[in-house]
């Protein structure tokens, strides 16, 4: 069920990219569900959130995502590899939304 709902998450950031005829309203409320799923006990659906805010957000959502890529505590890991895939994701998401800004 987590898979289904990060890519449901994702495809929400792609929605409202691709429709720029989205009322104000109606932005607000896509990057509202985006960013409550960026607390989800799920770390797909938490790294989906983060990706789709990649590519949604504004320089306003940088803070959240700073804190997300220090915090998040989801691990993965591997012989001995841990790897902290929601921090990395919002790091990636962080440059993503500066160099839109540039």
């Amino acid at each position: 069920i987590g898979g289904f709902r990060a890519e449901g998450i994702r495809m929400l950031g792609t929605l409202k990219l691709a429709n720029p005829t989205l009322t104000d309203a109606e932005n607000e409320s896509v990057r509202s569900v985006v960013i409550t799923a960026t607390r989800d006990p799920i770390i797909p659906v938490r790294q989906g959130a983060v990706e789709a805010l990649g590519k949604i957000a504004t320089t306003a959502d940088i803070g959240l995502l700073a804190e997300i890529a220090k915090r998040d505590d989801g691990q993965s890991g591997y012989r001995g590899n841990t790897r902290y895939p929601v921090r990395e994701q919002a790091e990636k998401a962080i440059e993503s939304i500066r160099q839109r800004r540039q």
